[in-house]
């Protein structure tokens, strides 16, 4: 196989020089850089492409890429919305992307934050990092369990986030409200 891949970093280039220490007869380049218009030219000879951005892949830039040998576009990225798909079908290229990420971490960091807010985690870091470590009652916050948790789609993330919550202790799920938007 040879695959060249952009807008690599540096967490991923560990595993790739692992990948390539392991697969000798594959060959693997990448570059730190999106994919663009500009250095597409890099994966010429290449069979398959992988990408991780937000950037469009146009007809245009899907074009010289299949000129130049490209037969499968990788996204390390859940959707495909910023692909021409017809335009990749009609060069003949295939793209594949990643299916879904763990439900239950985006949930988790979702409530990260929402604990981060209720909790004005944001306000004593500043105070902190300024060396006062006074309380103040300003800053006095509330305990989720004396929160309406509201919860806006129940798909996979939405449930995860509701099992997460039911998790933190039979007293808080039986005394905390939810409110579900579909």
């Amino acid at each position: 196989m040879k695959a060249y891949l952009f807008g690599v970093t540096p967490v991923e280039e560990a595993f790739l020089k692992e990948w390539q220490d392991q697969h000798p007869d594959d060959e693997i380049s990448y570059t730190h850089s999106p994919l663009t218009a500009d250095n597409l030219e890099l994966a010429k000879g290449f069979e398959a492409v992988s990408t991780q951005q937000e950037e469009p892949l146009t007809a245009s830039d899907l074009k010289p890429l299949a000129a130049g040998g490209v037969k499968h576009l990788a996204l390390r990225k859940v959707g495909a919305d910023n692909i021409d798909l017809e335009a990749a079908a009609k060069y003949g290229i295939t793209v594949a992307n990643v299916p879904a990420y763990s439900p239950r971490a985006i949930a988790e960091n979702g409530l990260t934050g929402a604990m981060y807010l209720l909790r004005k985690w944001g306000y004593y870091h500043r105070k902190m990092r300024r060396g006062d470590f006074t309380r103040s009652t300003e800053l006095m916050s509330d305990e989720i369990f004396n929160q309406t948790v509201g919860i806006v789609g129940l798909g996979r993330i939405g449930a995860a986030a509701a099992k997460c919550t039911m998790s933190w202790g039979p007293e808080l799920s039986a005394m905390t409200r939810f409110t579900m938007l579909l």
